[in-house]
């Protein structure tokens, strides 16, 4: 039997568009799921499955291409929260899409792509070749490429090579791919702590020269800080590799580096003390509360505290704020007391960053969110308290 997906595309246009999932794809296509479709004769875009069924619509339909996620992209609440607003302020699905996911996420068949300058020496055959088919072009756009390469193999090589910044684009870059990926050294299976230098590398001074660097940090490194502190070339990296005294491996880092032992949070004054309880007392009939307070009053003290009661049931919280309030110091304020658990959402910050902050909502690793009204529009896993403050 047949399967057939409900998509929701960033276009200003009515209602959802039916494709045919392929028999390949069934078993990954999911309501909320990012999926690759032509639309039109030529262009591609990043769709949102709105709705599977089996229900054949009537006329010829076009096959999903390519499904982008492992997991559900956007959540059933976050469609909801889509679809209310659509009927609300009287606008299409599509626009609440554009208006609601970073465009970091949304592929396109106009996306132009660029090459980097870079060390190459990972990459196998198909990634080298793509790679210098865009580098022989100043700007390649992506329709271009689609017609000379199988889409499925394109999209996962140009995460790829992303990921190691050899080719540059904001708009494809896929979830996996917005978190910076490091090429790590270790020690390999011949390096030991007996290993006599000395003896085993008389006639390959440079790679003794390397060897005795990489132990003196007693560590693992980077490899370009390997390269770098060793002053040798890749050449002596890439035979010290082979032979098995170095190991590498890719290493991926959070973009937002927060502290990660936060302070312990100030006791509250009587004053706040007493409307801490009265907030609590008042959600046992209501969902929602007013903190009125003068400037300088003691109202984050309080939120701090909501926001600590948040975490010990695992659940998360939002702190909204505007937009001008979103200063270095607030950041900092909150970080003192909520470390790696925090996240900054907001449209001044760059596409990749924009992009791990939707990645550790939506895992859950960030229990604090704070930023901006757009914040609402992010993948909660489980969130428990929204702070509106001054609105």
């Amino acid at each position: 039997m047949n399967s057939f997906a409900n998509l929701i595309l960033p276009l200003a246009v009515k209602g959802s568009f039916s494709y045919l999932i392929p028999e390949g794809l069934k078993s990954r296509v999911q309501v909320g799921s990012r999926v690759l479709v032509q639309f039109g004769k030529s262009r591609f875009y990043t769709a949102i499955v709105h709705k599977v069924h089996t229900d054949e619509p009537i006329g010829e339909l076009k096959e999903i291409e390519d499904v982008l996620d492992d997991e559900n992209f956007v959540t059933a609440s976050q469609l909801q929260l889509w679809e209310w607003i659509a009927a609300y302020y009287m606008c299409t699905l599509g626009e609440v899409y554009l208006a609601a996911v970073p465009s970091i996420f949304r592929l396109s068949s106009e996306t132009i792509l660029e090459a980097n300058e870079g060390d190459l020496s990972n990459l196998r055959e198909s990634e080298l070749m793509l790679y210098e088919r865009i580098q022989s072009s100043k700007k390649l756009k992506l329709k271009e490429l689609q017609k000379e390469v199988k889409r499925s193999s394109l999209n996962e090589i140009l995460s790829k090579l992303m990921q190691y910044g050899l080719v540059e684009d904001a708009e494809l870059i896929r979830e996996k791919a917005s978190r910076k990926v490091e090429i790590m050294l270790g020690p390999g299976p011949k390096l030991s702590p007996n290993l006599d230098l000395d003896e085993t590398f008389s006639r390959a001074p440079a790679q003794k020269k390397a060897l005795e660097s990489f132990m003196e940090a007693g560590e693992d490194l980077g490899k370009s800080s390997f390269l770098k502190k060793a002053k040798v070339g890749p050449s002596v990296l890439k035979r010290l590799l082979e032979d098995g005294y170095l190991t590498q491996y890719e290493q991926q880092f959070d973009l937002f580096q927060f502290k990660d032992e936060p302070e312990e949070l100030k006791e509250l004054n009587v004053e706040q003390t007493a409307a801490y309880s009265t907030i609590l007392d008042s959600w046992k009939d209501k969902d929602c509360c007013l903190l009125q307070g003068v400037t300088s009053s003691g109202k984050t003290e309080v939120y701090f505290k909501l926001i600590q009661r948040a975490l010990e049931s695992e659940g998360q919280s939002l702190y909204l704020v505007p937009e001008i309030a979103l200063s270095s110091q607030m950041i900092h304020r909150i970080e003192l007391h909520f470390g790696a658990e925090l996240a900054v959402f907001h449209s001044k910050l760059k596409a990749k960053e924009r992009a791990e902050a939707w990645r550790k909502c939506g895992s859950g690793e960030a229990k604090v969110i704070l930023g901006a009204r757009s914040s609402v529009f992010l993948p909660f896993k489980k969130l428990s308290l929204i702070i509106v403050d001054e609105e």
